[in-house]
């Protein structure tokens, strides 16, 4: 059946709200999707060009209803009466400057950075760590499910309308190399615990664009049948970069993304995906790391990006390594203090921002005293004091914009949303 909708085509709501259709922006394998007018505001449906069930359409009604978990997500918010033999939902447009992940992937789009990579893949695990907090699963995660701003790394995920309680099943197994194995393989139905993996590939695929599978196993077959596909990302699913299994390594000439962006990632990133991606991992959906283990993960890495005092690129700069993505660049510099808390550390080098809560808020900066070459000060760049300890046990107040001067030993109590941080200076 076709359920295209025509120009000034009215719906309505189940609140009762009317909805005009403007024009068609586009189409996919489920739906057609349009600009539409509700109470003068412009919106995009999502209309479906068969009928979902009765299950599919009270769940969408009762996603709407609860509203998004996170504003990463463009939500269904409201749902429309059935018409035309099908039905439909809308949702807040995409801002211009977000482009679907697959744009980057084609080298159409690029990120303006490191860090912009960094903050997209730390909001993609928290808007799934407040969607799987409510009990719900995703159950499509692909590279075509969201949307990214090259600056900034902020991104917007699309596609809610499979999103139904965890071991609940909205019909749709997913896009394929995008699905965790064991459902590849028949042995369970989408849930949060195949989001993980799913969000995981996503995460690869930021960092180093290729797609963490497919390397030369997927080369020796250039026509990928439907039997092959299920061999190769399910009863044989192999990491590119296994230690234990070489035999999916990138292929040079194909590959050249992967090859380039792995060896600049910093050993915590690379060993992370070594072990989500490992056999055993592989066999254990319920060992997968939640979204909050990658966040720690990924903040401790964003914490060692800087810019190379020497060369001005980017540069990951740990206790145990210095990693600077100019290959022209030795790298040869080194941190003479550190900013720490648990198992955070943030190098106290010249012109370095700190980011000291889990977000991208920019919570101070560090500066070389004027006159100096070695003095290095820190300024409080939030609207709380902070509390400074000294090496002595004295206590002072740096208020919004003030600076003090890094001293190893000293203490610093930060307020991050009504918690307070305490680092301490080390060497």
């Amino acid at each position: 059946m076709n359920t295209e909708l025509k120009e000034n085509t009215t719906l309505i709501l189940r609140n009762g709200d009317v909805v005009k259709v403007n024009k068609l922006l586009g189409s996919g394998g489920q739906g057609f999707v349009y600009s539409v007018t509700v109470n003068g505001e412009e919106c995009a449906l999502k209309w479906y060009k068969q009928m979902p069930s009765d299950i599919f359409y009270e769940n969408l009604q009762k996603n709407a209803e609860e509203g998004a978990p996170s504003p990463s997500f463009l939500w269904p918010r409201a749902v429309t009466k059935k018409k035309f033999g099908s039905f439909g939902y809308i949702m807040s447009l995409k801002p211009d400057g977000y482009y679907e992940f697959s744009e980057y992937r084609l080298a159409k789009v690029r990120f303006s950075s490191f860090r912009a990579i960094l903050n997209a893949a730390i909001e993609l695990c928290e808007a799934f760590r407040l969607l799987h907090a409510k009990g719900l699963s995703y159950q499509d995660l692909n590279d075509g499910g969201f949307f990214i701003h090259p600056e900034t790394g902020h991104l917007l995920i699309c596609d809610c309308d499979n999103v139904f309680p965890h071991g609940d099943s909205s019909g749709v197994l997913g896009k394929a190399r995008y699905i965790a194995p064991e459902i590849v393989m028949g042995k369970n139905m989408p849930n949060s615990y195949s989001d993980r993996f799913s969000m995981t590939v996503m995460i690869f695929m930021l960092f180093c664009i290729d797609h963490p599978f497919e390397g030369m196993n997927v080369v020796r077959h250039p026509c990928m049948t439907e039997e092959i596909e299920r061999r190769l990302f399910g009863e044989q699913l192999c990491f590119m970069y296994d230690d234990a299994d070489t035999k999916n390594r990138p292929v040079r000439g194909v590959h050249s993304n992967a090859i380039l962006m792995w060896s600049l990632l910093p050993n915590v990133l690379r060993d992370t995906f070594k072990q989500e991606f490992s056999k055993g991992k592989l066999d254990s959906p319920d060992k997968r790391l939640t979204e909050m283990q990658w966040i720690d993960i990924l903040t401790r890495v964003r914490d060692s990006l800087v810019r190379c005092p020497l060369c001005g690129d980017e540069s990951f700069i740990t206790r145990t390594s210095v990693s600077c993505i100019n290959h022209h660049c030795n790298g040869a510099h080194s941190v003479m203090m550190w900013f720490e808390t648990g198992d955070r550390s943030i190098p106290l080098i010249n012109n370095n921002i700190l980011r000291t809560g889990k977000g991208d808020m920019i919570t101070g900066r560090v500066v070389l005293k004027p006159g100096t070459s070695d003095v290095l000060l820190i300024q409080n760049l939030t609207k709380h004091d902070w509390r400074i300890i000294t090496p002595s046990n004295k206590s002072v107040t740096v208020a919004p914009r003030g600076f003090f001067p890094a001293k190893v030993g000293m203490k610093v109590e930060i307020n991050d949303n009504e918690t307070t941080i305490t680092y301490k200076i080390n060497n």
